[in-house]
C-alpha cells in the first residue's frame, strides 16, 4: 500500500495506508475518467448522448453493486471505434 502512495509506511497503520491508497487510486481514476470522457465526447456522433466522467470511473458509479466490480458501458467503448467490424 505504501508503494501506491509513495511514502514510508513506518509511522502509519495498515488502515491508514489502505485509506491513502484508496484515495490515491480514486484520484487517478478521476483524472483518467475525465480525459476519457473528453475524448469520447469530442469523437461521438451527432445522435449519441454525451458521456460524463462518472460513466467511465468505477469509483463514482452506483454504490449498490459489490465493491471491486467494474462494469463498463460497452456502447461508449464501441462508439470510440466506429469503423471496426463486429
Amino acid at each position: 500500500m505504501a508503494g501506491v502512495v509513495g511514502i514510508d509506511p513506518g509511522p502509519f497503520t495498515l488502515r491508514e495506508l489502505l485509506w491513502m491508497a484508496d484515495s490515491k487510486l480514486a484520484d487517478s481514476w478521476g483524472r483518467s475518467a475525465q480525459i476519457t470522457a473528453m475524448i469520447y465526447n469530442a469523437n461521438r456522433g451527432e445522435n449519441s448522448s454525451a458521456a460524463t466522467p462518472d460513466d467511465f470511473n468505477p469509483y463514482r458509479r452506483d454504490r449498490s453493486r459489490k465493491p471491486g466490480t467494474i462494469r463498463t458501458k460497452c456502447k461508449y467503448v464501441a462508439e470510440l471505434f466506429p469503423n471496426r467490424k463486429k
